[in-house]
């Protein structure tokens, strides 16, 4: 007989104003609870949208982690995060049978029909841990766009994220990788031979019958907004972990993965419903305007290095189109009700 699995979501989230609504609404809609949000090192309105939610919504659970900055060594932040967040999970009445950790750009997507995370492990008669692995969209490079559509294609990654069962003894534990002596019967679900346990040997042809949709780029001034964060565990004004705008799509084979027209549809027509009852409409909107900001600032910081500063960034400015993104973030922030009130 089928079981109502309980599988608990932790993400961890600085700068995700723009996109922390979507990323909750989706994976309410497959069945996650608790949603545990870990909020940092934001100067958006991302804590204030966790607060909100979990104010209103039982299923979520906010931690304002900005105080563990200041106790937890910078470069141990992630990790002794996952693990607060384990702590309290260990102390609830009704405990979870799953876990997984995602960021806010990874979107766990069932490809079998299935309208649940737990209908989903029922098919798969309840393994240990089951591997998925990234499939990059080739449709959201639009500004803000909804990247659930019909016609879904996408390219297929090597590295992948990680359901696992609650309750065993974790030897190791990241954002893609965990590992316990429990664990015994483990699902790649792309079928791919494992390269260490983060990521499979290559990228698969296809991901299989589950993935997780990553936005890695989003559109270009998005990405170059990602950028501008930069590294929390040093000084270095930009983010080193993306090798060039959209290179995946650039260099990778691309996959259709049909979605469901009508599954992609009622998604996108319940979203701006849920956002207006939960009254936070306003705060994506400030959080997309602080997005455009973002990559204004980034832009200009880049253009104003020299070429010796600018070297060590070479590969995350791979293919960006500088032009274009001066040009739609002056064009947005000279009329921001006009492009940036467009929901989803």
């Amino acid at each position: 007989m089928s079981k109502n699995f309980k599988v608990a979501l932790v993400a961890i989230a600085a700068n995700e104003a723009a996109y922390m609504a979507q990323f909750v609404y989706h994976h309410l809609r497959m069945g996650f609870s608790p949603i545990i949000l870990m909020t940092n090192n934001s100067e958006d309105d991302t804590a204030v949208m966790a607060a909100q939610m979990a104010a209103r919504l039982p299923e979520v659970i906010h931690i304002d982690a900005d105080p563990w900055r200041e106790v937890w060594p910078i470069n141990e932040f992630q990790k002794r995060a996952y693990q607060l967040a384990l702590h309290m999970i260990d102390g609830m009445q009704v405990k979870p049978d799953y876990v997984m950790f995602l960021d806010v750009d990874e979107f766990w997507v069932p490809l079998t029909g299935d309208t649940t995370v737990s209908a989903y492990i029922n098919r798969h008669d309840a393994p240990d841990t089951m591997m998925f692995n990234w499939v990059v969209p080739d449709k959201d490079d639009a500004p803000f766009s909804n990247a659930f559509v019909p016609d879904f294609v996408g390219v297929p990654h090597n590295h992948m994220k990680m359901l696992w069962r609650y309750g065993g003894t974790v030897t190791v534990l990241n954002a893609h990788v965990v590992t316990a002596p429990e664990f015994q019967r483990e699902i790649v679900v792309s079928g791919r031979p494992l390269t260490g346990r983060h990521a499979t040997l290559g990228a698969p042809d296809h991901p299989g019958n589950g993935m997780i949709l990553h936005q890695m780029f989003r559109s270009l001034p998005e990405y170059v907004a990602t950028l501008e964060r930069g590294n929390p565990a040093d000084d270095r004004p930009f983010k080193m972990n993306r090798w060039g705008f959209r290179h995946v799509i650039r260099t990778g084979k691309k996959v259709s993965v049909p979605l469901g027209p009508e599954v992609c549809k009622a998604w996108e027509h319940d979203f701006p419903i849920w956002l207006e009852r939960l009254g936070l409409s306003l705060l994506l909107i400030a959080g997309r305007r602080n997005a455009i900001e973002r990559a204004a600032r980034g832009l200009e910081l880049y253009l104003s290095m020299t070429e010796a500063d600018r070297e060590p960034y070479r590969n995350p400015f791979l293919f960006v189109d500088f032009d274009a993104v001066q040009g739609f973030v002056s064009q947005t922030l000279s009329d921001p009700v006009r492009h940036l009130h467009r929901i989803p």
